[in-house]
């Protein structure tokens, strides 16, 4: 057998807080039909208002190295703009102020993971958690989401040199070109999204999570993990969709959270930004698709957006 690594505290929480730009997408799909969309990451944005094109780009937050893609065309579409846009601003991740979130991912003192469930919950946490190398008593006060948030993650991959971020590949970049980064909102308010689901509620969404992984397997978790990187690479916004509508009135709730009402506060800053100058705007790839998608908002908007194809062999 394999021994267990362990990590520290403070990996875990740091851990939490990259995760935060990547949140999960619920495990119970429904299929919403109403929008087919084009399989493309890339999508250029018009209108006779702009004096140039815009661009808008759906990313994966954090993905193994071995999946990670950047065509000519993505290339291309960045070069043609003056300023980034990110959902916040990678430029502000630095180690004071991601310490300075730290005591807003944690519950008060008083309160505990272990207050929020069964005994019988409580004890299939501790083991799922201690068998990924992180003792449960250091968890203890975390809210239970962004535990939920680490469920379907090899840790041991992920926080090694064999994956990249999308957001920080497009900021290193754009720090070479001297081109300006800029956010669409704040990372203290993305953390506070989490307020608005009740403990209890984060704590049921944690254990539902592990109950399923634990019913899969690990080959069968892996296997649809792997599946959610294809759908990716695949550039399959319809999919995404499908991954994103939720039957469990929970995850419905989560959805609204955190696509469907960020996405109608994105726009105004959006058409901001592309009226100043050419912009590149990445956000996440499940903001994209849906009737409360970012593309149809803002085609609502009045705007045309076209997928962007790959000019070497015309796919997208």
């Amino acid at each position: 057998m394999m021994p267990i690594k362990t990590y520290t505290p403070g990996i875990v929480i740091l851990w939490v807080m990259v995760l935060l730009f990547g949140c999960q997408v619920p495990r119970h799909a429904g299929a919403d039909k109403t929008t087919s969309l084009a399989n493309s990451l890339l999508w250029k944005i018009e209108s006779p208002d702009l004096d140039a094109p815009s661009y808008l780009f759906g990313t994966m937050h954090l993905i193994p190295e071995e999946h990670y893609f950047w065509p000519a065309h993505f290339q291309n579409a960045y070069s043609a703009t003056e300023q980034i846009v990110l959902e916040t601003n990678e430029l502000d991740m630095n180690p004071a102020s991601m310490m300075g979130l730290m005591p807003k991912i944690m519950m008060p003192q008083d309160q505990t993971l272990e207050d929020l469930v069964s005994d019988d919950e409580y004890e299939r946490i501790r083991e799922f958690f201690e068998g990924m190398g992180m003792p449960l008593m250091f968890l203890q006060n975390i809210k239970p989401f962004f535990l939920y948030m680490l469920v379907d993650i090899d840790l041991g991959s992920l926080l090694g040199e064999g994956s990249k971020s999308y957001e920080m590949e497009i900021t290193n970049r754009a720090k070479t070109d001297r081109k300006a980064v800029l956010g669409l909102e704040s990372l203290d308010y993305q953390i506070s999204l989490f307020d608005s689901i009740p403990y209890t509620d984060q704590a049921q969404m944690l254990v539902q999570a592990i109950d399923q992984k634990m019913e899969r397997g690990d080959e069968s978790a892996d296997e649809a993990v792997q599946g959610l990187y294809q759908t990716y690479k695949d550039q399959d916004l319809n999919a995404i969709l499908e991954e994103v509508q939720a039957t469990d009135i929970t995850f419905k709730n989560f959805n609204q959270i955190f696509l469907d009402i960020r996405n109608r506060n994105w726009i105004p800053r959006i058409e901001t930004y592309i009226h100043q100058k050419p912009t590149f705007i990445a956000v996440g790839a499940a903001h994209l698709p849906g009737q409360t998608g970012v593309i149809h908002l803002l085609e609502k908007a009045g705007y045309i957006l076209t997928p962007v194809l790959n000019p070497r062999d015309g796919t997208y």
